[in-house]
């Protein structure tokens, strides 16, 4: 299987002042790309366009790349069960905020994780959901298996793209 996608380079300055693109951050983020792509495919999920709005909103904010995602399944079903034209899949204000876009929601929320979550220390499911899903007592673990799930599809097209260069065809 060959996998096309847009992606954006990152650029990395060599001691000669000159721009070189670094090879493990594109392999990095096509990995990621993917591997959200297909977990929100496996649910039919209506974010699958929104795949790289999720990672620059991740790189911008410094979040795990999956933890937006995650997120969604746990609050929303990946974007299936929320208020009509809300736009909201993560539950944000108890889901009844309403995002200008997909885009716009993906980003404030993972600004308000930044700013109200990992700067306090809270960095990691598990410490989220006090604040982010109280009283639930399973929202951390949930929301943990749903980032595994994305770590293990990760995992396997990183397997598959070592085969492909093995076998020279990458």
């Amino acid at each position: 299987m060959l996998f096309v996608l847009a992606i954006k380079l990152t650029a990395i300055p060599t001691v000669e002042g000159n721009f070189r693109i670094s090879a493990d951050a594109i392999h990095s983020r096509v990995i990621e790309r993917v591997a959200i792509e297909r977990v929100l495919k496996r649910y039919n999920s209506p974010l699958i366009p929104y795949t790289g709005a999720f990672i620059n909103s991740c790189r911008r904010y410094n979040l795990d790349c999956y933890l937006l995602p995650a997120i969604t399944g746990v609050e929303s079903g990946f974007g299936h069960a929320l208020i009509q034209n809300a736009k909201n899949p993560f539950g944000w204000g108890g889901g009844s905020i309403y995002f200008s876009s997909w885009e716009n929601g993906i980003d404030t929320v993972a600004k308000g994780l930044h700013e109200n979550y990992m700067l306090k220390g809270l960095d990691n499911p598990y410490r989220i959901a006090p604040v982010y899903a109280p009283p639930s007592t399973t929202w951390g673990t949930n929301v943990s298996m749903y980032m595994k799930t994305f770590e293990q599809e990760e995992a396997l097209i990183a397997q598959q793209f070592s085969l492909l260069k093995k076998a020279g065809i990458m």
